[in-house]
Formats: structure tokens, sequence, C-alpha cells
């Protein structure tokens, strides 16, 4: 297994963040499924470190809809 660099995830999940657009994305499972495309878009990212942003996305949802 490959090390994790967890500042270019973060940046990544900031990223996506970043880009997602609250009118069109109007529901929380329409911005989750833009935000797990733009980081499995990312070429920036290895497969261990897209797999580890998404599991990070996956938990920050459920938290919040606790």
């Amino acid at each position: 297994m490959t090390s994790i660099r967890e500042d270019i995830v973060f940046a990544a999940i900031n990223r996506a963040y970043a880009l997602t657009d609250y009118n069109i994305q109007d529901t929380i499972d329409k911005r989750f499924e833009f935000r797990q495309q733009t980081i499995l878009a990312d070429k920036s990212l290895t497969k261990d470190e897209k797999s580890y942003a998404e599991q990070k996305e996956f938990v920050k949802i459920v938290m919040m809809n606790v």
C-alpha cells in the first residue's frame, strides 16, 4: 500500500466543496454524488488516495446528518 498524502487529499476534498453549485446540486444526494465524481476525476490522486478521500467525505456526510 502506498502512503497517503493527506495534504493533497484534503486539497482535493476542499476543491470539490468549492466547485459545488448549490443551485444545481440542490439536494444532499446530488452534492455527495458531484463531490464524489469530482474526487474520482482528480488526476493528482492515486487510487488509494481517492478511496481515502471518499471514505473521509462519507464520514463527514454521515456525521452532519446525525
